[in-house]
């Protein structure tokens, strides 16, 4: 009777050597996939939206910070204020883009020298 035990016992040990090893390879594997897809380690800090931890400008800064906080805002409103908003900011960048000769104004302009 000692044989089987004995022999269950090494086949335990076996095993936990076997769990020990995917363990790590596990490890290995999903330090990889962090630097093939840019995300940061459980814990890292990050600037937010993208999740990469490289280093950003302080303007890049400035601006991701700016579009969370509006995003917040935003997230707070109707369904129909947020459209409006979106539709009213869209026409004023149109009118700004216009009035720099960077857009056109009617169709037709598309044609010009055509």
């Amino acid at each position: 009777m000692a044989l089987p035990l004995e022999s269950l016992r090494k086949l335990r040990e076996s095993i936990t050597w076997v769990e020990r090893d995917l363990i790590t390879v596990k490890e290995h594997v999903e330090e990889l996939e962090r630097e093939v897809i840019r995300t940061p380690p459980p814990g890292a800090k990050t600037l937010g939206l993208s999740g990469t931890i490289k280093p950003r400008s302080k303007e890049v800064t400035s601006a991701l910070e700016r579009a969370t906080r509006l995003a917040k805002e935003l997230k707070g409103l109707p369904e129909e204020e947020r459209r409006t908003r979106f539709f009213q900011n869209i026409e004023t960048i149109r009118a700004q883009a216009i009035e720099k000769g960077m857009a056109i104004d009617d169709e037709r302009e598309a044609a010009i020298d055509d």
